[in-house]
């Protein structure tokens, strides 16, 4: 049927021999088969971030209807990226606005603040241009939760000096003219390559 993709229902095994990777594991299997996971394996991986989560997962499930979908398979990252991206997921400020974009809302500045300081509002504005450009991933989430995320990281690895937040703010906007800056054409409410100074 047109609109979906083939997916197997789990993620394939690894050799990692990391407890918190097999319970993720877990988590991330009952996404797929799209059920809530376990509250223990959620408890036990995330703390007190976990009725977010949850919040998330539900949200997920509302907003975009049950599709098979093809998972990118992820290889192993250096583990100064991946200590980052879970520390990351533990800060609740970013899983609350984190979680709004999934869902297709647009945060608040004060949201983005503690990330991405005095440029919050230029975040703000093109997070914004995601939702109306309506972009998505292949797997069906909004195209901004790759930027997001990625400001989040760097944020997360400390590469702006205290108060600072230019390299945040990069990472953000690393995919952002791309995504956002395409050919006009009757279905898109994108700029056009020629609005590039409007942008």
């Amino acid at each position: 049927m047109k609109g979906e993709f083939i997916m197997s229902t789990d993620y394939p095994k690894t050799n990692i021999k990391d407890k918190k990777y097999e319970i993720a594991l877990e988590i991330l299997n009952s996404i797929l088969r799209r059920e809530i996971p376990n509250l223990n394996l959620l408890t036990g991986l995330y703390g007190s971030l976990t009725s977010v989560i949850i919040l998330q997962i539900e949200n997920y499930f509302q907003n975009y209807p049950k599709k098979q979908i093809i998972i990118r398979k992820h290889f192993e990252t250096t583990s100064v990226i991946s200590d980052a991206r879970y520390s990351l997921e533990k800060n609740l400020n970013f899983a609350n606005y984190h979680s709004k974009i999934l869902t297709g809302q647009v945060p608040e500045i004060e949201d983005l603040e503690p990330i991405y300081g005095i440029y919050s509002e230029n975040v703000k504005n093109i997070l914004q241009l995601y939702k109306n450009t309506k972009l998505k991933r292949r797997c069906g989430i909004p195209s901004a939760v790759h930027p997001s995320r990625t400001g989040g990281i760097v944020y997360t690895l400390k590469f702006d000096d205290a108060g600072q937040s230019d390299y945040c703010t990069t990472a953000f906007l690393h995919d952002s003219i791309e995504d956002l800056i395409k050919t006009r054409s009757k279905q898109s409410d994108h700029y056009g390559i020629n609005g590039l100074d409007i942008f």
